[in-house]
């Protein structure tokens, strides 16, 4: 009997004593897993090499056509009458100097399209980039930077020497929501040699040199919604008011106001789309346009246009 007892016990024990060595196994190997999926610490930034300090972002705008044939326009750009298809590229080069700052390079191309093709390399700008200021849910990202002086075809005939400013985004994306908010910061002044010196091309349109820009304070904030991670809606409208150089300096003009509408798709962190349709149902008489003063859409100052945007490496 006592032999039985002994063989029961041994038989009742043998599965715990199992268990006991699978759940070490287990145990075991959930260590080993998190050990392998654990993330190294990241390197700091003063044992990283020169290649590793690099960052490159590009911006592009695209705006045109509009919706009519456009035989009337003469862009001040090209000083050619015809529909303009106007396109700028800027790119921003990095250098991290610390773990939130780094030295920006960004040259900016002008591109346009109206019975001709031209381009042109318009300016370089250097500045400071990074997190400028964060508070709860809002974040304003970007450059403190000005024009290298007689860098680019606008600098060199306008004879710029110096033109502070910012190049930046303000943001406002609240957790577990799909709203959110975003406007580009642009408040730049420009400081020139010669306050009469303008491209040809100004000339050509018609334009008085003492209309070349002094002072500008540009955003363009806009209302999203995120459909999917991907896909979004966009709608907003542009704030723009500027001095001239023959202004005196408390006065400032309101710019054309342009409004849009428009989808958004992010297909990878290196590219990035807003396509839409812009109006001016503010600004009937646009300035130097000559057209009859009316408030609503009109086609011929509306258009299609398009940003897009990534962050390369």
């Amino acid at each position: 009997m006592q032999y039985l007892i002994l063989g029961l016990l041994l038989f009742l024990g043998k599965p715990s004593f199992a268990s006991t060595k699978e759940q070490k196994k287990e145990l075991v190997e959930e260590v080993k897993q998190d050990t392998s999926t654990a993330k190294a610490p990241e390197e700091k930034l003063e044992n990283k090499s020169f290649k590793d300090r690099l960052g490159m972002g590009y911006f592009f705008f695209f705006d045109g056509p509009n919706l009519e044939n456009g035989r009337d326009l003469v862009t001040n750009r090209t000083g050619i009458t015809g529909n303009p298809i106007n396109s700028y590229y800027i790119f921003s080069l990095k250098y991290k100097l610390t773990e939130k700052y780094s030295l920006d390079f960004q040259p900016g191309m002008q591109h346009w399209y109206t019975r001709v093709h031209r381009a042109r390399f318009d300016r370089l700008r250097v500045g400071i980039s990074g997190k400028i200021w964060q508070y709860g849910y809002w974040t304003l990202d970007g450059a403190a930077n000005s024009d290298v002086p007689y860098t680019g075809y606008t600098a060199e005939e306008r004879t710029l020497i110096f033109s502070p400013g910012l190049f930046a985004g303000l943001s406002y994306r609240p957790s577990n929501s799909r709203w959110s908010m975003y406007t580009l910061v642009m408040p730049r002044v420009w400081f020139y040699a010669d306050k009469d010196a303008v491209e040809p091309e100004w000339l050509a349109a018609g334009r008085d040199p003492g209309e070349k820009f002094q002072s500008i304070m540009q955003f363009t904030p806009t209302v999203n919604y995120a459909i999917t991670d991907k896909f979004g809606l966009r709608a907003g409208l542009g704030i723009d008011y500027r001095k001239f150089v023959k202004d005196e300096w408390t006065t400032w003009r309101r710019w054309d106001t342009p409004v849009s509408a428009g989808f958004t798709y992010s297909f990878t962190k290196a590219l990035n789309i807003y396509t839409f349709v812009q109006s001016f149902p503010l600004d009937g008489n646009r300035p130097g346009l000559n057209r009859v003063p009316h408030n609503g859409f009109r086609r011929d100052t509306s258009s299609i246009g398009t940003w897009i945007s990534g962050t390369i490496f």
